[in-house]
């Protein structure tokens, strides 16, 4: 579906890659989602789940993209996994490159 007249597309069964330059690609699924297609920013919801070719996973329920700024957020409880490590807590933010990112809450991290 497609609201011209607010500038947002209606997304279902969401699927997103990321190529960060000289980065491993990112890819980016969820249940649905909104993209305003003037500034390209996204919001995703329901099951989102980050993965990244260079091994971590992130799983949470909300996801906001910020096209200008390449950087991704939620304020939502997130897990995120590589291998050998598990750190949950609540709220995330992370450049879409993967080089720096921010668990805010609530924080628990289990090696293994």
């Amino acid at each position: 579906m497609y609201k011209r007249q607010e500038e947002i597309t209606v997304l279902k069964d969401v699927k997103v890659k990321f190529y960060p330059a000289g980065h491993p690609v990112v890819h980016v699924s969820g249940r649905e989602g909104r993209l305003k297609t003037d500034t390209k920013d996204m919001t995703i919801n329901g099951d989102v789940v980050i993965r990244s070719e260079a091994g971590y996973t992130l799983k949470t329920q909300k996801l906001r993209y910020d096209a200008t700024k390449r950087w991704v957020d939620t304020d939502l409880p997130v897990e995120l996994r590589r291998e050998g490590i598990v750190i949950e807590g609540v709220g995330f933010s992370a450049s879409i490159d993967g080089k720096t990112f921010t668990v805010h809450h609530d924080v628990k991290a289990m090696f293994r």
